[in-house]
């Protein structure tokens, strides 16, 4: 966390894109009724379609992002696939 500066403020692992998506929502409520009117467009657009364009990037494996401008600060909530193979059982050997 990077306060008076530029940085990373959180992470979140989610298990499934749309858990990813609703954090995305959930922090942009959050913060909506701090923008200036063009910037409260492009939330709204995200609220009605924007989240299935989000949506439909993760399930195809492509990360997405998305942006807004409060004042002088830039606000962007960016997710990726990350997969994953699973472990192998450890071998175990009987002297």
């Amino acid at each position: 966390m990077t306060i008076g500066g530029s940085g990373l403020v959180a992470t979140l692992e989610a298990t499934h894109p749309l858990q990813a998506v609703r954090w995305i929502k959930t922090a942009l409520r959050g913060v909506v009724g701090s923008l200036d009117p063009p910037q409260t467009a492009a939330a709204a657009v995200f609220f009605t379609d924007g989240h299935w364009t989000a949506l439909d990037a993760l399930r195809e494996n492509r990360p997405f992002a998305f942006s807004i401008h409060c004042g002088t600060t830039h606000i962007e909530w960016s997710v990726r696939p990350a997969l994953f193979l699973p472990l192998q059982p450890a071998c175990v050997a009987r002297l």
